[in-house]
Parts: structure tokens; sequence; C-alpha cells
């Protein structure tokens, strides 16, 4: 894991400035640039000098994903500091971290999750 990252967690963007944690609570969401994100499940990463679960301009979103199990894996791999790309998901379910699968992780809805601020 990132040593400047404090805490991640998965989210569902559902619409613009609103989002839901993974408790199902919504959320407002705000990024410097003022644009909204397209609908979809993301990643949300915080600096360490920032407070873990306000979704504000210090939070890192990555994505966006068509499904939750597609976040579970970029967040599993962004946990373990596996390489992002090479996780097979369906070996995810036995909940041991896969050797080299040479497994392609479930392509996002654009060719790589992108990373806002």
């Amino acid at each position: 894991m990132n040593t400047r990252q404090k805490a991640s967690q998965i989210v569902q963007v559902t619409s613009d400035c609103r989002l839901l944690d993974g408790q199902g609570a919504e959320h407002i969401y705000w990024r410097k640039d003022g644009c909204g994100l397209a609908k979809g499940w993301y990643v949300v990463s915080w600096p360490r000098d920032a407070m873990p679960g306000r979704f504000n301009v210090d939070a890192q979103f990555r994505g966006p994903l068509r499904k939750r199990e597609e976040a579970d894996v970029l967040l599993w791999q962004i946990c373990s500091g596996a390489r992002v790309g090479t996780v097979d998901p369906a070996s995810m379910e036995s909940g041991v971290a896969p050797a080299r699968s040479g497994g392609r992780f479930p392509q996002p809805l654009s060719p790589k999750p992108r990373y806002y601020l």
C-alpha cells in the first residue's frame, strides 16, 4: 500500500454530487473542478493528512467501474500493493491472495480507471 494513503473505501456514485458509501449512507461529494463524476462504482482514497470519509477535494476517486465486484478487486489491489490489472476476480472468491494468475482485471467503463482529485 502506498505509504501516503491512510484509508480507502468503495462507493457508488448515484447522481451529480451524490454517492452511497459502503454502509449505504448517502453523502454529498465535491471536487476541485466542480464537475460531477459519471455514475458507477469507485474506490476512494484519502492522503494521510486528510480526514477519511469526507468526500471533498481531498478525496481521490478511482473509477468508474461497472460492478461492485470490480471495485472490490481494485480495492484489494490498492491495499495489497498488487499491480493493478493483473488479478483474476474469480480467484478473489476464496479470500486468498492469488499468485500471478495471468488473468485480467475486469475492464472499467474507460480503458483505465481514472483518478479524480
